[in-house]
């Protein structure tokens, strides 16, 4: 699995010019089949990101976790924080899922319309 960086883009303009996380790309079909299942908790500033990826579920974790939607320009179209274990989220047309440790969504501030940007996954996938 490969890694990127992203950085936040708030819907107000704050930019943060450092990347915030540093994430996972599930690019294949076995490891968006996986997901974060027999990997360690992510710690606060990782994630994993689904390209293609509208749903997902969380049968098998043993934690909860914060779950974002991007559009294809990843523009956040919706935000579902605490999903717990033997949960799914659902966003419809969305382009990419992000996974985050629970908590996230209120520590970073992220809320629809934010952007996140990052580099091109095309080399990626």
């Amino acid at each position: 699995m490969n890694y990127i960086n992203m950085y936040y883009k708030s819907d107000e303009g704050n930019n943060l010019p450092e990347p915030i996380l540093k994430v996972r790309v599930a690019n294949t079909f076995y490891t968006k089949l996986r997901g974060l299942l027999a990997h360690k908790k992510l710690a606060s500033m990782e994630g994993l990101l689904l390209p293609g990826c509208s749903s997902i579920h969380t049968i098998g974790m043993h934690y909860s976790l914060d779950i974002v939607f991007l559009d294809d320009k990843g523009k956040v179209m919706k935000c579902q924080a605490c999903v717990k274990p033997f949960g799914a989220a659902v966003a419809k047309g969305a382009s990419y899922t992000l996974e985050l440790v629970h908590g996230m969504i209120d520590r970073l501030g992220i809320s629809e319309n934010d952007q996140f940007i990052w580099q091109d996954l095309e080399s990626q996938t």
